[in-house]
């Protein structure tokens, strides 16, 4: 349980979770764009990692090793995440969920997607076809897991 107390402000950082959009910088669009695309041309692979946020809502990607062998499908080792959830709060900034590729889908949390991430976490998905990265929170509502498409804003569209 996380409580404050009334004598402490509560910090930017901490209101991560609430903001209205997120950035995606073009450096981290770029590095996201060539590592999906070498994956897809390798067997319809998918890339992931952790999602992370400054407190001004500029987004970092932290890739992982997708341990999956499935062509569309992706899996992280528990001891890669927590060792780079560890790295991220180290680095003051918040961990928001987590990141996949989709090699030949639009960017839309798929019925694996949505079982597979933590509710009221965050999941950026890119199409690798569309060179569109996507933003979702997953909710729960009427006891099923939705996907509520958070607003992204990069920095410039890959051509």
């Amino acid at each position: 349980m996380n409580t404050l107390s009334p004598n402490v402000k509560q910090s930017r950082l901490g209101l991560a979770g609430m903001l209205k959009s997120y950035i995606l910088r073009r450096s981290e669009l770029q590095k996201l764009h060539v590592s999906a695309l070498q994956a897809q041309r390798c067997g319809q692979r998918e890339v992931c990692g952790m999602l992370a946020s400054d407190e001004n809502g500029q987004l970092e990607l932290r890739f992982l090793n997708n341990r999956s062998q499935r062509a569309g499908q992706f899996s992280m080792a528990r001891a890669d995440y927590l060792k780079a959830r560890a790295t991220i709060r180290r680095m003051g900034k918040r961990v928001l969920g987590t990141f996949h590729s989709h090699p030949i889908s639009e960017a839309i949390p798929r019925r694996g997607d949505l079982a597979g991430t933590a509710l009221n976490s965050f999941c950026l998905i890119y199409d690798v076809c569309g060179r569109e990265p996507r933003l979702w929170k997953i909710v729960k509502r009427r006891d099923q897991r939705v996907a509520k498409e958070v607003p992204l804003k990069s920095q410039q569209r890959l051509r």
